[in-house]
């Protein structure tokens, strides 16, 4: 009790006149758009003005801006709808239908660029431990991805000769054959040139 009467009293004693104000702060704005700097210039300093700025902004960027680019492409982008779904053309089943993308031939394309990189390598090479490396290399390549295919399905035919049907398994040795030669043309074209 004592000390709600002290603040009773000590309260009684500050008269409410006394109380400091309230600050009242609030920011004030001169106006709601960007600052423009160009607001006391005329058309022609105004003009001059974003010159002079557009070509601070270029040198300082000139080596970024110098960067090679390639031309525009003539491509579709994708479109997405509201769910986040590709609706492109390119995403139809029509378009896959017309243009079908052949895996397969596009794998027997990148073994062929990475023999005539093996051949271009051995070419460039002076040591013959290299160069002995770089040629197994390229064995391996070729007999991993053709040779020991050809083997496989020579053996099954020596195992299971009634239930294969032979045309069939000449024609994909012949063709496993064929793909040994270009690989081998590849690499003659490229690896003993002077």
């Amino acid at each position: 009790m004592e000390l709600e009467q002290i603040r009773k009293t000590v309260d009684s004693w500050i008269d409410e006149e006394e109380y400091p104000t309230r600050a009242h702060l609030k920011v004030e704005r001169t106006s709601a758009r960007y600052f423009n700097p160009c607001d006391d210039m005329e058309d022609e300093e105004a003009e001059a003005y974003w010159e002079f700025i557009y070509g601070i902004v270029l040198r300082e960027h000139s080596m970024l801006l110098g960067i090679p680019k390639p031309e525009a492409l003539d491509f579709w982008t994708v479109e997405l709808d509201e769910f986040g779904n590709n609706i492109s053309a390119f995403n139809t089943q029509d378009y896959e239908r017309l243009h079908p993308f052949n895996k397969y031939q596009w794998k027997l394309n990148k073994i062929y660029d990475k023999v005539k990189d093996l051949a271009v390598t051995y070419s460039c090479l002076s040591n013959e431990e290299g160069k002995k490396n770089i040629h197994q290399r390229y064995i391996n390549l070729v007999q991993n991805e053709f040779r020991d295919k050809a083997l496989t399905l020579l053996g099954y035919y020596n195992r299971y000769k009634v239930w294969i049907d032979k045309n069939k398994l000449v024609e994909r040795i012949e063709e496993l054959n064929r793909k040994i030669g270009k690989c081998k043309k590849i690499w003659r074209d490229n690896a003993h040139w002077e």
